[in-house]
């Protein structure tokens, strides 16, 4: 498999790279005009499935990290090209959001300059923007028009389309163990049977990909999902982003985020 050059870059790379905030929208989903160096290569969508308050939501691009975010061993950030056959350089995103929501927003990119191309492991990654944070795999879904990837997230920062070496069953090993860290991180601010149906659902669903059983497995953590948003429904656990009332973070967002882009890589090896 072959990534398009980046040549070129040296010649660019003191540019600045901005997108502005003015879009078109539509309910709670909005569509930004992804620009690198002056020209479209796409849009940003960024949707909200239950918005508690507006805001103003700004997307910019850059071509290195602001946050200096590394990526994990066997990733790498990826070239578009933005001026085929010349320029191919890596694109960070940055979101930033005053909207208030609960439960997970979704991010969604349309690449008109890359045709969508299955073999190819491209990945929508995310940092949490802070110096030396690491970029973690958040896709959810992969597939044409030109290439549309998409991920949840429970709040916003830098996002990337990497390239992701890694063995399958290794990125799937690791997603189980971060939903399974973040949910023992937040057990305290989790209702107390909520937390004990959710680690069951959890073990079961990676006790049925550890027994090679990938459709159990995708059961369950759609399983463990629905107990999530029945704890939103119930007030079970912190669930709400830019809220005054909420000093915690969005623990249900970010356990739905965790396990949407688990189910992904899952659905890989079926």
């Amino acid at each position: 498999m072959i990534r398009p050059s980046s040549v070129g870059i040296w010649l660019l790379s003191c540019l600045v790279v901005t997108n502005t905030a003015m879009a078109k929208t539509t309910s709670y989903e909005t569509a930004f005009d992804l620009k690198v160096f002056g020209f479209s290569i796409g849009q940003v969508i960024v949707s909200f499935e239950d918005r508690i308050s507006a805001g103003k939501t700004t997307v910019d691009a850059s071509i290195t990290s602001p946050s200096g975010s590394v990526f994990p061993q066997g990733v790498s950030a990826f070239s578009l090209p933005v001026l085929p056959p010349w320029i191919s350089v890596p694109v960070y995103i940055t979101i930033k959001t005053a909207v208030g929501f609960r439960g997970p927003a979704k991010v969604g990119l349309h690449l008109e300059v890359l045709d969508y191309n299955p073999s190819l492991p491209l990945r929508l990654f995310v940092s949490d923007g802070t110096l030396g944070s690491e970029f973690k795999d958040i896709t959810a879904y992969y597939g044409p028009g030109s290439m549309y990837t998409s991920g949840y997230r429970d709040a916003f920062s830098e996002f990337v389309i990497a390239w992701d070496g890694r063995a399958s069953g290794d990125v799937v090993n690791t997603k189980f163990a971060d939903i399974n860290n973040y949910l023992t991180t937040n057990r305290n601010l989790i209702a107390p049977d909520r937390y004990q149906k959710l680690q069951v659902r959890l073990e079961e669903a990676n006790q049925a990909y550890q027994q090679n059983n990938v459709p159990e497995s995708l059961n369950d953590l759609e399983a463990f999902i629905s107990s999530v948003r029945r704890a939103i429904a119930l007030n079970e656990m912190p669930a709400t982003f830019n809220d005054p009332l909420n000093p915690n973070p969005n623990v249900a967002g970010g356990l739905i985020m965790r396990s949407e882009t688990t189910e992904f890589s899952l659905g890989l090896l079926k």
